[in-house]
């Protein structure tokens, strides 16, 4: 089986697709998080002239 086979099979598979779904809105999540967890470090930065 190569790669490209694998792949076209994964993606028809409904189960596959549910959870690669969950880990792609978990993943947005979690660097919303971050983001906003970071701004005000940034903004400290900017302010200190940081580039």
């Amino acid at each position: 089986m190569t790669l490209a086979e694998a792949m076209a099979e994964l993606d028809a598979d409904p189960a596959f697709q549910a959870r690669r779904a969950a880990k792609d809105r978990d993943h947005a999540v979690l660097a919303e998080q971050r983001r906003r967890e970071q701004a005000p470090l940034l903004a400290d930065l900017a302010r200190a002239g940081a580039p």
